[in-house]
């Protein structure tokens, strides 16, 4: 039925999941391969949109070297290493090892990434990444069209950046602001997937970047706002709802949330 395994809290904005498929919610249970894990999703029904600021972690960026980024960076994964609850997913991906945590608040995503030992630790932000076959308020486009990105390096904890596109909503606005747990050692930015030099910052159709944290123990946590107004927006929601990087902390809240929410609904057998 579509059903995607999101992490939300109730009535949330922020449906953060994995994507295994460019169509519908973006989760087909029987796929192999995740192609990253986005922030909005449309869970369960036909009109096919969002997928909105992609993130990926990975261990060995093997073509960074090269003049070009794939078009797609994937890993398998099996539902054996696998776990959804309200408000909270995981999964290993079994290509490089990394166990990646998810939980959300109403307006933040929040990541987990529990790389091997000693291993390069990067992470992709990617601003193409959505749908496709997913236009419906602009047939001839027939597929999620981004018509403006950006993306920013604020600082050497803190990106920022937006997606505006076309898709089931005519020109959604989708304005993200994150900060990192640890600093970012080295990036790459690209445009149109060629790497571009000596810029902190840039706008397109096709904007992603390659972050490194180089070497290191420990895990890597990204708290991520988002809001459809502004970057400010976003980082202001950022702020408001997660503070701090305590993973466990917002995944017990959001637990007690959705156990408030559904105490409204008692069973008792007769």
């Amino acid at each position: 039925g579509n059903v995607a395994p999101v992490a939300a809290s109730p009535f949330g904005m922020v449906e953060l999941c994995p994507d295994t498929f460019f169509s519908g919610s973006g989760y087909i249970y029987h796929h192999s391969y995740i192609y990253g894990f986005s922030h909005t999703h449309k869970s369960g029904v036909g009109g096919t949109d969002f997928k909105d600021i992609m993130f990926f972690p990975l261990t060995h960026a093997e073509w960074a070297d090269s003049q070009e980024m794939p078009q797609r960076v994937s890993s398998r994964f099996s539902h054996d290493k696998e776990h959804v609850e309200p408000g909270y997913y995981s999964v290993t991906l079994l290509d490089s090892d990394i166990d990646v945590e998810l939980t959300a608040t109403k307006r933040c995503g929040m990541h987990r990434y529990s790389y091997p030992h000693d291993s390069e630790r990067e992470l992709i932000v990617d601003l193409k990444h959505g749908c496709e076959h997913s236009c419906t308020i602009i047939p001839e486009e027939d597929f999620d069209t981004v018509k403006l990105s950006y993306i920013e390096i604020v600082n050497s904890r803190t990106i920022r950046g937006y997606r505006i596109s076309n898709g089931w909503a005519s020109e959604q606005h989708v304005y993200f602001y994150a900060e990192l747990s640890e600093p970012i050692k080295d990036y790459k930015i690209y445009v149109n997937r060629a790497p571009q030099t000596n810029i902190k910052s840039a706008e397109g159709c096709d904007i992603r970047a390659l972050l490194s944290f180089g070497k290191g123990e420990g895990k890597i946590v990204t708290k991520v706002g988002i809001s459809p107004v502004s970057m400010e927006g976003a980082r202001r929601n950022l702020k408001s709802e997660i503070k701090g990087f305590d993973f466990d902390r917002t995944r017990s809240a959001v637990r007690s949330e959705w156990n408030n929410t559904l105490s409204a609904i008692r069973i008792a057998d007769a």
